[in-house]
């Protein structure tokens, strides 16, 4: 594609919990998504290469911009943007049928028209499956449920009001894993919903942002220290802490955050 739509509205909406380098790298991708018209591969350093993101911070950047707004989809291994592929097989279906009219010697009346009356008989090669799409005396309804079906919005990562982490993919794991190795995840996990259930007023909005900034901290708390990982892995695991060693790590958290501080 050439062109594609940007809606402000839309956008700001979905992204306002997004930093400054955040929003760099996901522009990056959509436009590189729009001018392939294709899924990005599932290949954090080619990402990486296409973002030019060379440092640390611009690498963390696009890692969490690729884990919440390109999930990789369990039909084809690749990393798809659900808006992103509906207006590619919109415009894809506008450019077949400006062809077939350029071909008969006319114009369509207008964008709207096309898509309202004439996908019926367009052959839409879709980019979430291998196979070619074909569109068969269809209406809007059944185009709209078949890219639906393909690009359904993954279940996002958050905390019930039952203190249950809901959604933490292998994946999203994986990342802060590595990104974060002198920590340990399930402990901080713990930690961070002890701290939230502490006082109601701390509950998220965007728990992935909020856990990222947590660990984010306790990484750079951690770092430098010898002997560190070793002796995280000689510690009992989180749901093991008694009541009192949970409290002491909540209020260590509170004296070198302060408590007016909003992950």
């Amino acid at each position: 594609m050439k062109f594609y739509q940007r809606w402000p509205g839309d956008y700001m909406r979905d992204t306002a919990h997004l930093s400054l380098l955040q929003h760099g790298a996901y522009n990056v991708l959509l436009d590189h998504y729009y001018s392939t018209g294709k899924p990005l591969q599932a290949n954090d350093k080619q990402m990486l290469f296409i973002c030019r993101a060379n440092d640390k911070h611009e690498q963390e950047a696009v890692l969490s911009v690729l884990a919440e707004f390109f999930p990789v989809s369990e039909v084809d291994g690749l990393r798809h943007n659900s808006r992103a592929d509906t207006e590619i097989i919109k415009a894809q279906a506008i450019s077949l049928k400006r062809a077939e009219a350029g071909h008969k010697g006319g114009r369509p009346a207008n964008e709207k028209q096309l898509l309202n009356n004439s996908l019926t008989n367009v052959k839409l090669s879709t980019t979430t499956t291998t196979t070619t799409t074909k569109s068969t005396n269809t209406d809007d309804t059944t185009l709209a449920r078949s890219c639906k079906k393909h690009t359904t919005k993954p279940q996002r990562f958050q905390l019930t009001k039952d203190g249950h982490w809901l959604n933490l993919s292998s994946e999203l794991r994986k990342i802060w894993s590595e990104a974060y190795p002198a920590v340990d995840i399930d402990k901080e996990l713990a930690l961070a919903k002890a701290w939230i259930f502490s006082d109601p007023l701390r509950w998220k909005k965007n728990w992935t942002r909020f856990m990222q900034g947590w660990l984010s901290r306790s990484q750079d708390k951690y770092t430098g220290k010898p002997g560190i990982q070793v002796a995280q892995q000689s510690q009992p695991a989180a749901q093991e802490m008694t009541a009192d060693e949970l409290e002491r790590e909540v209020r260590r958290f509170d004296e070198a955050l302060g408590r007016s501080v909003s992950r």
